[in-house]
């Protein structure tokens, strides 16, 4: 029989590493929203110029000093010239990207320079900092008073992008930096920000491949599953459960599955209706093993039991029309080697069956969608 596959294993991980990597960033923090995201850095350069437009030759609008702190965007929809990045705070201008330097120790190499980043980041009394909007739409103004002049709009779960200062108390106002510069009412903003969404589904497996040898598919795997996220996130959670099952001849496997994973949404196209995404997470199956040859002689070929934790990993499509959404994924889902029937004392003979309950999946999921 065939034993548990490293492969499958460092398949696990591997998906693991990608989620950890895509959600976890020090200084480099990438949302939900895709179009912008911001970079904290420091100036490498004693005389720094910021200038108006990315390009040598526009005006000078001021200069930073050596290890100047600053907050860059780097915006999808803002075609740079190379080699230029976009700065909004403490002034607002374009910088010769070679000239700034990370604040995040961890992407570092060169140990001298390691120090002086470490050093620097004790006395930093900023950072930066994003908030959602909650109501339909907020106005942006040019002062900080409601009869100040409108200059912009924020509309709902779109985030902004605000500086704030070490021991500063809550604000009524917000002077935000991006995507527009101006004041924000703080009463309409929030760290999380997004709508709830719950999502329920049906899941059929078509294709149902057992990892165990000589083991084939008899039933298609059934299913359901019931996912939270929300609105402005990439990450999902998804809780699921299966029930198939595999035969050799007349010994049938029968395996409830239920699992959990994280789905981190990675690539949107099409307006956002189709995404790509990878997951990873962990299990707990409960499986039957019997030979049904002899129906009579259930007391010679009982109906065995296992049951443990296992793992799975793998990646799919989601495609969104409305409120209702298609799901296709491919799943490796792997456990230890179950065993069915007791363990035989010298001399006696059971009915004892060793095989592993995993599979290779494919998983189709119908489903809908709740906002709340």
């Amino acid at each position: 029989m065939l034993k548990t596959s490293d492969y499958g294993l460092s398949l696990v991980i591997m998906f693991a590493l990608i989620l950890l990597t895509s959600i976890c960033s020090s200084s480099i923090v990438a949302l939900s929203n895709d179009e912008w995201y911001y970079e904290i850095k420091y100036s490498y350069s004693d005389h720094l110029e910021v200038r108006s437009e990315p390009a040598e030759n526009s005006s000078l609008i001021g200069k930073l000093s050596y290890l100047d702190k600053v907050l860059l965007v780097v915006d999808v929809n803002n075609d740079l010239a190379f080699g230029w990045d976009m700065i909004v705070y403490p002034v607002r201008g374009y910088v010769k990207s070679d000239k700034l330097i990370t604040t995040d120790l961890s992407r570092i190499q060169n140990a001298k320079l390691y120090e002086i980043v470490e050093e620097q980041n004790k006395y930093s009394n900023w950072d930066a900092s994003v908030l959602y909007c909650e109501p339909e739409f907020s106005f942006v103004k040019k002062d900080h008073n409601f009869s100040s002049e409108t200059i912009g709009i924020i509309q709902k779960n779109e985030k902004v992008l605000f500086v704030k200062k070490e021991g500063e108390s809550k604000k009524v106002w917000l002077n935000i930096l991006y995507p527009v510069e101006g004041y924000v009412s703080a009463t309409e903003y929030s760290e999380s920000g997004g709508d709830v969404i719950l999502s329920l589904g049906f899941s059929y497996s078509p294709l149902n491949l057992p990892y165990e040898k000589n083991m084939e598919n008899y039933k298609n795997p059934i299913g359901g599953i019931l996912e939270f996220s929300k609105t402005n996130w990439n990450l999902a959670f998804r809780f699921g459960f299966q029930i198939g099952q595999t035969n050799l001849n007349t010994y049938i496997l029968k395996t409830q599955h239920y699992y959990f994973l994280m789905r981190w949404t990675f690539l949107r196209m099409f307006e956002k209706k189709l995404g790509v995404y990878a997951f990873a997470g962990g299990s707990y199956w409960l499986s039957k093993f019997q030979n049904t040859k002899y129906p009579a002689l259930t007391e010679y070929y009982p109906e065995e039991e296992d049951e443990d934790l296992g793992y799975n990993a793998g990646c799919g499509l989601v495609y969104h029309m409305g409120s209702f959404f298609l799901d296709v994924q491919y799943m490796f889902w792997g456990s230890r080697e179950a065993k069915f029937g007791k363990e035989p004392e010298s001399g006696e003979f059971t009915n004892l069956y060793k095989l592993f309950p995993g599979a290779n999946l494919i998983n189709v999921v119908l489903g809908y969608s709740y906002v709340f």
